[in-house]
């Protein structure tokens, strides 16, 4: 069976992760996907040629799985951009995942 949320706390924990959100829009290169990536274009933020969904918890850990990373591949395949999920953690850190393959690009782009 599944976890039943109270509408109270799921909207006050959606207001807050939209607030993340917009905060992240507001550095430098960063702009928000117009309806969050709810139409044609995917994804929460662009930075660059870059499609980022952004997660937001308050707690120490964020569980990242296949599903969602599989969402990411497709989503950034539709659009012709490389995808990455940014996950803003309860402690004020926040992490870049993204394939190892783009990670690899991104270091040593000649394949040396």
């Amino acid at each position: 069976m599944s976890k039943l949320r109270r509408p109270d706390v799921e909207t006050k924990q959606r207001k807050w992760g939209d607030r993340k959100e917009a905060g992240m829009a507001k550095r430098p290169g960063y702009t928000k996907t117009s309806g969050s990536g709810s139409g044609a274009e995917k994804g929460d933020l662009r930075r660059g040629n870059w499609m980022l969904e952004l997660k937001s918890t308050r707690a120490e850990s964020f569980r990242v799985t296949a599903e969602i990373m599989a969402k990411l591949r497709n989503d950034g395949l539709t659009n012709g951009r490389p995808g990455a999920l940014i996950v803003s953690l309860g402690d004020g850190n926040e992490y870049a995942v993204m394939p190892l393959r783009l990670f690899d690009e991104l270091v040593d782009p000649d394949g040396n």
